[in-house]
């Protein structure tokens, strides 16, 4: 599910929920900086190797970059793509009435 995030960021929208099998959160989330993209897009070809040798470049010319495989191929990207980190948000302290409800 997401939300329109306002005028200001036309086209972004950000989770309102995240649903992964049985576990459903709010999620935090915050924009990761290119340096944080970068260690990611380094990591992904070591631990997906087939998958990276067709995703990446599809990514790349998704957003009009050639793909060369070399490590400047992968800067040049995240410097355009921006990563997402989500994850549960902190829960706030339950309310005696909701503690009895789940009794």
């Amino acid at each position: 599910m997401y939300r329109h995030g306002g005028l200001g960021s036309a086209g972004v929208q950000s989770a309102v929920l995240v649903q992964v099998g049985r576990l459903r959160y709010r999620p935090q989330q915050r924009l990761l900086s290119s340096e944080e993209t970068l260690a990611i897009l380094q990591e992904y070809p070591r631990c997906h190797p087939f998958r990276a040798r067709f995703l990446l470049p599809l990514l790349m010319s998704l957003v009009g970059v050639a793909y060369d495989g070399t490590p400047e191929g992968l800067c040049a990207l995240s410097q355009i793509l921006r990563g997402v980190a989500w994850r549960p948000q902190e829960q706030e302290e339950e309310s005696p009435r909701d503690a009895k409800s789940r009794r």
